[in-house]
């Protein structure tokens, strides 16, 4: 079972995929030709095996795809250069907000509204 134990002494359970504290982080300016290169993707393969293909790919490493996990405890970010990795790169601590769990990432994640359904259905 892979867990990931954060300064307070918290454990992180990494063994739930998706992971609910789990994110992927792309760097802003790499977005646009991040998802250029994703339409080039496989096509006519069920969509698990597509997103592993992409994975598995050179892609993930040349658009520094980080793996972002967050402390249920003390909100504190753990980053990992990619999700395989064991040792986390950088250990970021929140400032000024505690570890209210309202203002966690997860919190607000579920906050931002679904998008809207597609119009013109027939």
């Amino acid at each position: 079972m892979p867990k990931l134990g954060c300064p307070c002494g918290h454990v992180i359970n990494l063994s739930i995929i998706p992971s609910p504290y789990g994110f992927e982080m792309i760097h802003e300016p790499k977005v646009g030709p991040f998802v250029a290169a994703l339409s080039e993707a496989p096509i006519g393969v069920p969509a698990a095996k597509r997103e592993r293909a992409i994975y598995d790919t050179e892609l993930q490493r040349r658009w520094a795809i980080f793996q972002v996990y967050e402390c249920e405890r003390c909100l504190r970010l753990a980053v990992l250069r990619r999700a395989s990795d064991a040792d986390v790169a950088v250990w970021l601590m929140r400032d000024g907000q505690g570890s209210d769990a309202r203002t966690s990432l997860a919190a607000l994640v579920r906050k931002v509204p679904p998008p809207p359904e597609p119009s013109g259905s027939g």
